[in-house]
C-alpha cells in the first residue's frame, strides 16, 4: 500500500475516534472540520458504499442528518448513527436547542 494511503488511513482512524470519544464523553468543544472533511474525502475513496460487511469492518452508509457537520457526515459514511450520544450525556445539538 502506498505511504499516502497508509497515512490517510491513520488520519481517518484518529479523526473518527476523536468524534467517538467526544460523543461518548459529552465534550462539546468543536473539532477541526478541515480534518473531518479530509478524512471523509479519503473514506469515500477507499470505503465505497458498496463494500461493507464481511471483511470490511464498517456498516452500511447511513444518511447524514439535516444540518450535519463534517464529523457527523463522516460518522454516517462510516455506518455510525451521527446523532448518537452516550445515555445521559448532553450533545452540542442539545445545548444549541436549549440556547446554551
Amino acid at each position: 500500500m502506498p505511504g499516502r494511503q497508509v497515512l490517510a488511513a491513520h488520519v481517518l482512524e484518529v479523526v473518527a475516534n476523536a468524534w467517538d470519544l467526544a460523543r461518548a464523553l459529552g465534550d462539546r468543544r468543536p473539532l477541526d472540520a478541515g480534518l473531518a472533511r479530509g478524512a471523509l474525502a479519503g473514506a469515500r475513496q477507499v470505503l465505497p458504499a458498496e463494500r461493507r460487511g464481511g471483511p470490511v469492518p464498517f456498516g452500511p452508509v447511513r444518511p447524514a442528518p439535516d444540518g450535519a457537520d463534517a464529523y457527523e457526515e463522516l460518522a454516517a459514511w462510516l455506518g455510525r448513527d451521527a446523532r448518537w450520544a452516550a445515555p445521559g450525556v448532553r450533545t452540542a445539538a442539545d445545548a444549541a436547542a436549549a440556547g446554551e
